[in-house]
C-alpha cells in the first residue's frame, strides 16, 4: 500500500483502528481474537489494519 493510499485510508471518516504487529510476536498473536470481537460487535463502524511492522517499517516508523 503506498504510503499516500495509507494517510487517505486512515484520515476518512471510519474511525481506524492500526494494529502493528510481527509474525514473530506471540502477543500480537493473541490479539487477533479480541480485534476479530471488536469488528464483529462493532461491523461496519470501525476499520481494523493489520500492519506488519518488519515489512512496512516506514509506515510504523512514522506514526511511532
Amino acid at each position: 500500500m503506498a504510503k499516500s493510499n495509507f494517510s487517505e485510508l486512515i484520515k476518512g471518516q471510519i474511525p481506524t483502528l492500526i494494529d502493528f504487529s510481527a509474525e514473530w510476536c506471540g502477543p500480537c498473536k493473541m490479539m487477533k481474537p479480541i480485534l476479530d470481537q471488536v469488528k464483529e460487535t462493532l461491523g461496519d463502524q470501525v476499520r481494523i489494519i493489520k500492519v506488519d511492522v518488519d515489512k512496512n517499517p516506514s509506515i510504523a516508523t512514522v506514526l511511532g
